[in-house]
C-alpha cells in the first residue's frame, strides 16, 4: 500500500510539475512545451546568463529585423512578451533547454525535439473530434487554422494564437519554423511560408538566426 502511493504521489507531483512549465503530454516519456519559447521566456533566462557571467549577446541577436527598420527591431524583443522569441542560436535554444531542464522537479533530458517528433506532432495533432469541429469553426468564421502567410497575418502571431492540437499544443504548424536536434534543420513552416507543402514531412534549412525561426523544449523522461 506504502508504494502504490508512494508512487501515485510522484505520478501527481510530476503532472503539476509539467504544468506549470506549460509542457504537455505527447507519450508516457516524452512532454512537449505548450507554447513556442517566447520574448518573455528568453529574458528570465538571459538573467540567469548574466547571474552565471555569460554574455547572453552569443545567443541572440536582434539583428534578425532588420529589414523590418529600427523601431521595430528594438520594440519586438523589449514589448512583446507573448511573442515567440526571434534571432536565437542554435546553440542558444540547446542551452536554454538544458536551462528549463535544472528548474524541473522532474529528472528527464530537457532538449529541442527531433525531426520526426515534430513530424508526428503535426500528422497526429491534426486529427479527432475536437480538431474537426475547431476546423468547421475556422470555416465558417473565415478564420485561418495556423498562421503561415496566407493567415493574412505579415509577421509572428502571439504564442496563444490560432488552434491547439489534439494534444494541447499550439502554432507546431505555422508562426514560426522550429529548430530540431538537427542542427540547420528546422520544420513546421512559418508566417512567411505559403501552405502548399506536406508539413508532415518538409524540412527546412537555416545556417544562421533567422526573422522565421524559433523553437520549444521536450523533456525525455529517464526512468
Amino acid at each position: 500500500m506504502k508504494n502504490y502511493y508512494t508512487i501515485t504521489t510522484l505520478i501527481l507531483f510530476a503532472t503539476l510539475s509539467f504544468k506549470k512549465m506549460n509542457m504537455m503530454k505527447i507519450t508516457p516519456n516524452l512532454y512537449m512545451d505548450k507554447y513556442e519559447v517566447t520574448n518573455g521566456d528568453w529574458k528570465a533566462f538571459e538573467k540567469h546568463l548574466i547571474d552565471e557571467g555569460e554574455n547572453p549577446a552569443e545567443y541572440r541577436t536582434n539583428d534578425v529585423w532588420e529589414y523590418m527598420g529600427d523601431a521595430f527591431e528594438k520594440q519586438y524583443y523589449a514589448e512583446f512578451s507573448n511573442y515567440p522569441v526571434a534571432g536565437v542560436t542554435y546553440e542558444g535554444a540547446q542551452k536554454y533547454c538544458i536551462w528549463k531542464g535544472s528548474r524541473s522537479r522532474k529528472k528527464g533530458t530537457f532538449r529541442l525535439p527531433t525531426i520526426d517528433e515534430i513530424h508526428h506532432q503535426i500528422a497526429e495533432g491534426e486529427q479527432g473530434r475536437k480538431w474537426r469541429q475547431t476546423e468547421k469553426w475556422a470555416k465558417k468564421t473565415q478564420s485561418k487554422m495556423c498562421n503561415l502567410s496566407e493567415s493574412g497575418r505579415t509577421c509572428i502571431a502571439p504564442n496563444n494564437s490560432h488552434a491547439v492540437n489534439k494534444f494541447g499544443i499550439y502554432n507546431i504548424k505555422g508562426n514560426m519554423a522550429e529548430m530540431t536536434t538537427t542542427k540547420g534543420s528546422a520544420v513546421g513552416g512559418s508566417y512567411m511560408d505559403k501552405g502548399d507543402k506536406d508539413w508532415t514531412t518538409y524540412i527546412q534549412t537555416y545556417d544562421a538566426p533567422t526573422a522565421w525561426l524559433g523553437f520549444r523544449c521536450v523533456c525525455e523522461l529517464t526512468n
